[in-house]
């Protein structure tokens, strides 16, 4: 029963993000919302939006957040960390800490991956002293 919620949820999501309509911050803070719980679900929301719909710099940046932190949750592997970049540059410049902190959590984990420990433990050190 909870699956079906899920995908009543997307479909609801999707509807009101017509191939014409621009990406708004309503849509992420939905797809956020579930990211925790149906990462799957989140990650089918965001896979096939192009960067051309996203109108605004906040937008993109909490885009490439949610992305990367999506594709994450679902094991897909994050092969370097120009995406997340995107996010860890405009959230550090604004007083949205927590997205900022998540960020560089996700970018952390991008250099992790790259196998860069020693870089990915300082981006980390980095993300907890933004969270705190």
């Amino acid at each position: 029963m909870k699956k079906f919620y899920s995908f009543l949820l997307l479909a609801i999501i999707l509807a009101g993000c017509r191939s014409e309509s621009p990406v708004n911050q309503l849509f992420l803070s939905s797809v956020d919302s579930m990211m925790n719980q149906n990462p799957d679900i989140a990650y089918t929301a965001l896979k096939d939006i192009s960067w051309g719909k996203i109108k605004t710099r906040r937008n993109r940046a909490y885009y490439a957040l949610l992305l990367t932190q999506a594709r994450h949750k679902n094991f897909i592997p994050l092969r370097n960390d120009s995406l997340i970049n995107v996010a860890v540059n405009y959230f550090r410049g604004q007083r949205d800490q927590e997205k900022y902190a998540r960020a560089l959590l996700y970018k952390g984990i991008c250099i992790e991956e790259m196998n860069d420990p020693q870089k990915a433990i300082e981006v980390y050190a980095e993300a907890e002293k933004v969270a705190l």
